[in-house]
């Protein structure tokens, strides 16, 4: 095994030697395509927006020994997209925009189009990893993101910045160490983003207000349900419908009386129901 290291160690030496600086393209696994998915009926919209990118150099994402990284993705893109997909595993449809620059006219119409009430967005600062050596070291990479959430106004509920790190030794196959490595860096960011206690309070906030607006009515599941009984068409059927007795009851005139000076007391009948009741029983 010593033997083994000892010429490998050889040949990065011979490498290094030459002066020899080295460029590998990286790619990411693309999880884009889960937006094609289908929604979850009853499940709240939300949309989010490809973040920003502020990164001064665009290009180069990390450097190993001899060898510079960049990646075929756009790495502002690629962690938007990871929110997405664990945006969708807690219980939302999630719904992608693209804007360069985002207003709150773009907010408030996007909002109203996929019938939502957050919109996320940010920006992606920094995002680097480097390393004196790919074998013997851990090569260490650090993100800088902030994250905002605006409203169905267009105003910001939500906006923190995070500065996370994550480290893994690249191995002797540096260029798939490199892209697992962007990977484990964007995932970090992601699960640092849903431990934050007020983002994460601020999702369920909205998952309980969608249900409490779309929830029906309970109804007893024992009871059948019957069309609403039409008393008459017209005021002066419902007013004698009013006065007369429940089917299969016979009163007497003076009993008859009675019961109609009752249900004028309580209120049942207004005075002039009870004048043309009184005038019918007295016929």
């Amino acid at each position: 095994m010593k033997k083994r290291l000892y010429i490998i160690f050889l040949l990065m030496l011979v490498i290094g030697s030459s002066g020899c600086a080295r460029r590998e393209v990286v790619t990411i696994k693309d999880v884009s395509g889960f937006y094609e998915t289908v929604d979850v009926k009853g499940a709240p919209n939300i949309v989010i927006n490809d973040f920003a990118d502020f990164r001064k150099d665009k290009k180069n994402v990390g450097k190993i020994w001899v060898w510079t990284f960049e990646s075929t993705s756009p790495l502002n893109a690629a962690l938007a997209d990871r929110i997405a997909v664990r945006l969708k595993s807690t219980g939302f449809n999630v719904k992608k925009t693209a804007f360069e620059q985002v207003t709150k006219s773009d907010v408030r119409d996007v909002l109203e189009e996929n019938s939502s009430r957050l919109f996320v967005y940010g920006k992606l600062n920094s995002f680097y990893f480097s390393s004196p050596e790919p074998i013997t070291k851990a090569t260490k990479g650090e993100t800088s993101f902030y994250a905002e959430v605006a409203d169905e106004n267009g105003n910001k509920v939500f906006g923190k910045e995070y500065t996370v790190g994550a480290k893994k030794c690249v191995g002797f196959d540096v260029k798939t160490g490199a892209g697992k490595l962007i990977e484990l860096n964007l995932d970090t960011c992601v699960d640092t983003l849903f431990g934050d206690e007020e983002f994460v309070a601020l999702l369920e906030k909205d998952k309980k207000a969608g249900l409490r607006k779309k929830e029906p009515k309970k109804k007893a599941w024992f009871k059948k349900e019957e069309p609403e009984a039409v008393i008459g068409e017209t005021k002066e059927e419902d007013e004698e419908e009013k006065a007369q007795p429940a089917e299969g009851e016979v009163y007497s005139v003076s009993e008859e009386l009675e019961r109609i000076v009752t249900l004028h007391d309580s209120g049942d009948l207004t005075d002039e129901e009870f004048k043309k009741a009184k005038e019918k029983v007295l016929e």
